[in-house]
């Protein structure tokens, strides 16, 4: 493969090649089978299998109709071809053509492991009808082979993608797997011999963030984990997708995909969306120890990517995971004793207790123990830079005064970054009673 990409150097738009048996079609896709010493040419054949795991990077162009001996193997760029589609169907220009049974290029996807080999140009002329099958035409093409950037069925490209059996009905969750799912290796071997086994990620059954092998870019036995993935845009938690946001993990559902910036781990960034036809396009990378968030056992690491919209709850930093059966409020602040109990300065555990924020209202919620969150309300009497200390008689609530009255609890609680709620919440290890 690296001999032919040398002879035809970049942007050429064929090579010479010897071709071992006849092409009797108006055109066909070709395999490398060897290399004639004599005459130094690669030697191709005509593809006639159905593309496979193990073929699909030897499809390097395209020949029209020719006898064996010497001839110009199509690859790249502006080329007159012929292709089939449904009977009855118009070609049009733009549409993607993909290799297919017999080394047919197909309007239409044939197989799952088709590669999308070019697309439609113009000067469409009809070669032949095949009443229930479908139309041969004939057209010019821009070709994109394989080796110079061809996609599978999904556009992804084979070079940034690792092919492997899918677990369609995870142990984890009883359901069929979708594209966008996060997913990890699985040793138990369910598909072809020597492909490699996936099945959803999930923390909750024991999996690490050093566990996730990538993404899945279709629900079918064959998927790919890397590299530049189209999913629907259905199957992305949160907000909708823009161009150059990060996809997280989402924090309910490990093995789904979200926009939310303060949600789970960073898996990768969009590069592009088609809202016509809800197909966004992703470059996966996970960050594993790293990004929007890093998850653990009883701590997570939280960072954001976007702008604070305002709503309560937004947060930045340390989180804690120490479960609790108390419902709590999104902003308010909270002390641990086996439970979480809203702070007050009139307690003296809001003087030497654990002291957190919650991020969310409900149970089970992450409490941030340190770090930038955004509050209900503005504490009273705060300005940007303001010193905070939890409020007397108010429970879960900041101020900007200390309290003074006998029995209160003098703790500093952090510093108010604006006027508006937003706080740096960094609970001081020294406190004193009045």
């Amino acid at each position: 493969m690296q001999d032919i990409a040398d002879s035809i150097g970049g942007g050429a738009g064929s090579f010479e090649a010897y071709l071992q048996s006849p092409i009797t079609v108006a055109s066909k896709l070709v395999q490398f089978n060897g290399f004639d010493s004599a005459l130094g040419l690669p030697i191709v054949r005509p593809s006639n299998q159905n593309p496979g795991v193990d073929e699909a990077d030897d499809r390097y162009g395209l020949v029209n109709l020719a006898s064996p001996g010497v001839v110009d193997v199509l690859v790249s760029g502006p080329n007159r071809i012929s292709f089939a589609v449904p009977n009855g169907t118009v070609p049009t220009e733009g549409i993607d053509l993909f290799s297919g049974p017999a080394g047919v290029s197909y309007r239409d996807l044939q197989e799952a492991e088709n590669l999308c080999i070019g697309f439609t140009i113009g000067n469409f002329t009809l070669l032949n009808s095949y009443p229930g099958f479908y139309d041969v035409y004939e057209g010019d093409v821009f070709l994109k082979m394989p080796w110079l950037g061809a996609h599978f069925i999904d556009t992804t490209s084979y070079f940034e993608s690792q092919r492997v059996y899918t677990n369609k009905y995870s142990p984890i969750v009883p359901n069929p797997m979708v594209a966008g799912e996060i997913v990890k290796f699985e040793p138990i071997a369910l598909g072809t011999t020597g492909t490699p086994t996936v099945i959803r990620w999930d923390p909750a059954s024991g999996h690490t963030v050093s566990d996730i092998a990538g993404v899945i870019s279709t629900g079918s036995n064959i998927t790919c984990l890397r590299g530049n993935i189209e999913i629907p845009s259905a199957n992305i938690n949160g907000p909708a997708v823009a161009v150059g946001d990060i996809i997280y993990s989402d924090a309910t559902t490990p093995y789904q995909l979200t926009t939310d910036p303060t949600s789970g781990i960073q898996i990768g960034i969009v590069q592009g969306w088609n809202s016509i036809l809800g197909w966004v396009r992703i470059d996966v990378n996970p960050v594993k120890g790293g990004g929007g968030a890093t998850t653990g056992e009883k701590l997570d690491f939280t960072v954001r990517s976007s702008a604070y919209t305002g709503a309560t709850g937004e947060h930045e930093g340390i989180d804690l995971k120490i479960g609790g059966a108390a419902s709590v409020t999104a902003g308010l602040a909270y002390y641990w004793d086996g439970d979480w109990n809203a702070s007050d300065a009139v307690l003296p555990a809001s003087g030497d207790g654990l002291m957190a924020m919650a991020t969310d209202t409900g149970v089970g919620v992450n409490m941030m123990q340190k770090g930038i969150i955004q509050l209900a309300a503005n504490p009273a009497g705060a300005v940007a830079g303001s010193v905070l200390y939890f409020e007397s008689g108010t429970p879960g609530t900041l101020t900007a005064t200390a309290p003074s009255a006998s029995g209160n609890i003098v703790r500093v609680a952090g510093h108010a970054i604006d006027a508006a709620g937003l706080v740096y919440f960094d609970p001081s290890e020294d406190w004193l009673e009045i």
